[in-house]
């Protein structure tokens, strides 16, 4: 079920970036409704060739949060039935105060995981040592696309 934004980061790993495209008008309103969480209009888009895989990459703000909707072919590494996915993550900034900024990622209907133990589940799945639960969220964290 889609998720209305209204209801209320930094990549995993550093990847040898090939080529980048970015523009306001790539907005490809096909593959936005297939995300599981509603992508604005106006949301700014990158288009990504990275090592091993394809990336769109769509960022907007609301009120509280900065999202980042990432749609990607299958990744190296990646289950080979995976195929094509996007990945949510959601951001609430820091503030001068002292709250630091944390990240979260989309890993089900109004259920958001922090980014390190979505982190820990991704470093123990490339050294393979995947827990049930940790593979369990990275299923749930991919969500699958066309």
């Amino acid at each position: 079920m889609k998720k209305d934004v209204n209801q209320s980061t930094t990549p995993l790993k550093t990847e040898k970036l090939i080529s980048i495209e970015t523009t306001e008008t790539s907005y490809d309103k096909s593959l936005v409704k297939s995300s599981p969480l509603e992508i604005p209009s106006t949301a700014k888009v990158a288009k990504q060739a990275k090592t091993g895989y394809k990336q769109i990459k769509y960022t907007w703000s609301d009120d509280v949060y900065k999202y980042e909707a990432r749609w990607h072919t299958r990744t190296p590494g990646a289950p080979k039935a995976q195929g094509n996915t996007w990945v949510i993550t959601r951001t609430t900034p820091g503030k001068a105060t002292g709250q630091p900024k944390v990240q979260h990622i989309m890993t089900g209907e109004n259920e958001w995981t922090t980014m390190n133990e979505w982190q820990k589940a991704v470093i123990a799945r490339q050294n393979g040592v995947t827990t049930p639960e940790q593979q369990s969220l990275l299923d749930r964290g991919h969500w699958p696309a066309p």
